[in-house]
């Protein structure tokens, strides 16, 4: 018990004759348990805002696109077990052309309702109003791509789909939960002055696609726990 008392009184000596030492190293391990929960809590935030996020703007669970499928297939769809929801749209890939930007700039068309909001997967607002009920020549851009060309409510811009050129005007700068990263399909970056992302009306869409009374994707919502 005495020889283990002294061993204890030299640790100590020796621990106060290298205090700087010591002290450095706590401090070492402390900034790195300080950096771990930091991290954790910054993680914990981000997963709870993406949950909030694809909650609030109706996130959808399944994606499914075809060629060209009828209406009446999406009430089969709603049909099947586990099913909650189901809502179709008109896409499309086509050509930008904006005054003073001779680069080739592609773009994806997606529907929107002719009036009122989708079900699924809606869009935050940042600049501008969301297409009036039924407007012709009116479009929705994507955030990022917007940035990229100094693009503002009011401005115009030329797209062709499926051979045919309209003039669109830009009524409004929007962000959806479905291409907060928007990237072009294959690319390994994103080029946000090439690719773009553009929402129109359904009836304007489908007519210039040749889709009136068809659709060629629809979106699920699923019943919670359904695989």
């Amino acid at each position: 018990m005495i020889g283990l008392s002294a061993i204890h009184r030299k640790a100590l000596r020796d621990l106060w004759h290298m205090r700087g030492q010591a002290m450095a190293i706590a401090l070492v391990i402390a900034s790195g348990i300080a950096m771990l929960v930091m991290s954790r809590a910054t993680l914990d935030s981000l997963q709870d805002t993406r949950t909030r996020l694809y909650q609030d703007y109706r996130f959808s669970d399944v994606w499914a696109q075809v060629r060209r499928a009828p209406e009446s297939v999406a009430a089969r769809v709603a049909e099947l077990p586990g099913v909650n929801e189901v809502e179709t749209r008109v896409i499309a890939g086509g050509k930008l052309a904006l005054p003073g930007f001779d680069k080739p700039i592609e773009a994806l068309l997606l529907s929107l309702p002719d009036q009122g909001e989708p079900q699924q997967n809606r869009l935050y607002l940042r600049a501008g109003r969301m297409l009036a009920p039924f407007a012709q020549g009116e479009v929705l851009v994507s955030d990022a791509f917007a940035e990229a060309h100094k693009l503002k409510p009011g401005d115009t811009l030329r797209a062709t789909v499926y051979g045919r050129s309209q003039q669109f005007t830009v009524v409004g700068i929007a962000v959806s939960p479905e291409y907060l990263y928007q990237i072009k399909p294959g690319a390994l970056f994103p080029d946000y002055e090439r690719y773009a992302i553009l929402w129109t009306h359904r009836r304007a869409l489908g007519a210039a696609m040749n889709m009136e009374g068809a659709f060629n994707q629809i979106t699920v919502k699923l019943a919670p726990g359904t695989s």
